[in-house]
């Protein structure tokens, strides 16, 4: 009598905690499969800093001395599937100068971030598209306004690092180029970006 009470004890007990580990086996998994889930669009806004240089093509030399500004970067698009992101970007850099010289390097490009894992954070980066450069000098009693218009690229890579279902912080480090009719420039970024999945 003894055995069929202490039986029915452990089978009431254990049924009674099956749905319980049953739920948490469920909400782990959901949990995993929403860690870095990538759907519909996507949204991302960053800050960096970007170390500029130029060469003048035709001149012997290479790139000249470098100078480092901020730069902000704004990209959206859609998903085209868990390994692959495509949108647009546009990377924006400035420096000034003693407030007599202000320089701008513009890019808007077509880009698609490729993720070697399906749920990992890891992506390389790259894109093509239009470059704007644009200097401004003046001092006490002149000021005079250049611009050009040419070809921009990027490559790069970055890490998701999710803190939110739909939300991550996003390390990235960046080459990007443009080239003009006389000259050509190179930046490489750092930044972090919020990105919204």
């Amino acid at each position: 009598m003894r055995v069929a009470l202490s039986f029915a004890t452990v089978l009431a007990l254990v049924l009674g905690f099956a749905p319980d580990a049953s739920a948490q086996g469920r909400r782990s998994t959901l949990r995993e499969i929403h860690r870095n889930y990538r759907e519909g669009f996507w949204f991302a806004a960053g800050l960096g800093a970007g170390n500029e240089a130029f060469d003048l093509k035709g001149v012997p030399g290479g790139f000249g001395d470098d100078v480092t500004g901020p730069a902000i970067t704004v990209k959206a698009g859609g998903t085209l599937n868990q390994n692959l992101l495509l949108g647009g970007e546009v990377y924006a850099w400035t420096w000034n100068e003693d407030f007599d010289l202000d320089e701008t390097l513009t890019s808007v490009m077509f880009i698609a971030q490729w993720y070697p894992a399906r749920r990992g954070g890891f992506f390389v980066k790259g894109g093509a598209g239009f470059a704007h450069f644009r200097q401004e000098t003046g001092g006490r009693f002149s000021f005079l306004v250049d611009e050009e218009t040419g070809f921009g690229a990027v490559i790069g890579a970055g890490y998701d690092i999710r803190v939110g279902r739909n939300i991550s912080i996003t390390p990235t480090i960046d080459l990007y180029g443009q080239s003009y009719d006389d000259w050509r420039e190179r930046i490489v970024n750092l930044g972090v970006s919020v990105t919204f999945h």
